[in-house]
């Protein structure tokens, strides 16, 4: 269906929501991983949304030859929560460890991207693009790390765009202003 991947938005992906108000919501299981050519985990519905409460481990290929571009998480519209909940406006951060690689995308002003790393075990490795003001949040906690760097030839140099970035120690998430 996309044989030149002219498109990001039409890769394959691991977990696909393109349905207004669709929701895959996975707290209660195990941790996710996911190694797909194509995009991770991708949102394109009004009020979509995907969340995995135990995150978990995502790779996508990485591509700085031949012009393609893949997203560990893509956001066109509606939100993904990664590796936390919001029980009762509580926000709770995963104790499993995450390691993504592939850059994150958030591509319109109603998309989110919301992503938690607790533990010197978790990993983001990739970019933040984030090209129409949508909203791309990172929390890192006891020694997770970020390697900003671009996987996609299209977005080397890119400059990350977050909306929010917070670091804590021991998984203290209720400091954290909305």
């Amino acid at each position: 269906a996309n044989p030149e991947n002219f498109d990001a938005r039409n890769n394959n992906a691991g977990i696909l929501v393109e349905v207004d108000k669709g929701v895959v919501k996975a707290s209660s299981f195990g941790k996710l991983d996911i190694a797909v050519y194509g995009n991770g985990i991708t949102v394109d519905g009004a009020g979509a949304s995907v969340e995995f409460k135990n995150g978990g481990n995502i790779i996508v290929p990485t591509d700085t030859v031949n012009n393609l571009n893949y997203y560990s998480m893509a956001a066109y519209d509606g939100t993904i929560k990664y590796g936390w909940s919001e029980p009762n406006n509580n926000y709770q951060v995963s104790t499993k460890n995450c390691k993504v690689t592939g850059n994150l995308l958030v591509d319109s002003e109603t998309a989110a991207i919301n992503m938690a790393l607790n533990g010197s075990n978790s990993e983001l490795k990739g970019a933040v693009i984030n090209n129409e003001g949508g909203t791309a949040w990172l929390f890192l906690t006891d020694g997770a790390k970020w390697t900003n760097v671009s996987n996609n030839t299209n977005e080397i140099g890119a400059v990350s765009h977050l909306s929010k970035l917070d670091a804590h120690y021991n998984n203290n998430c209720n400091s954290v202003a909305k």
